[in-house]
């Protein structure tokens, strides 16, 4: 009796929870998965180890949206949450550093650490001594 009961009460309830929740979908989702805000990301440029801060560029690794930094500065139009992280100019394409990205936000501060990444002081070196 009771096992009648409970396969009972599971056809009655399955169907009415799917069909709850395939139409609530985007209620649900909005919950669970919040969509991002567009922002304007201010960032300021720091210490680029003596290397010119026009030689840089902040890039949004999601968009793939590339913004040149001027006056230390850089303004970029991206989402909440995206990955921003600061490189070398597309115009100098040999050169390449490896800086970690962080998420954007609404104002910011990207700078190179010019002490520690021996291998960063070299490159800079030589790209300063060619510019």
């Amino acid at each position: 009796m009771k096992i009648d009961q409970f396969i009972l009460t599971v056809l009655i309830i399955t169907p009415l929870v799917a069909s709850l929740t395939y139409f609530n979908h985007d209620k649900i989702k909005a919950v669970l998965d919040p969509p991002k805000a567009d922002i304007l990301s201010l960032i300021e440029i720091g210490d680029t180890c003596g290397v010119g801060h026009d030689f840089f560029e902040v890039v949004d690794l999601e968009t793939g949206l590339r913004v040149p930094v001027r006056n230390k500065k850089a303004r970029i139009k991206t989402r909440e949450g995206n990955r921003l992280q600061l490189q070398v100019s597309e115009k100098f394409e040999a050169v390449k550093i490896d800086i970690p990205p962080v998420d954007a936000e609404a104002n910011l501060a990207l700078s190179l650490d010019c002490q520690s990444d021996e291998r960063l002081k070299k490159m800079l070196g030589s790209f300063k001594e060619n510019f």
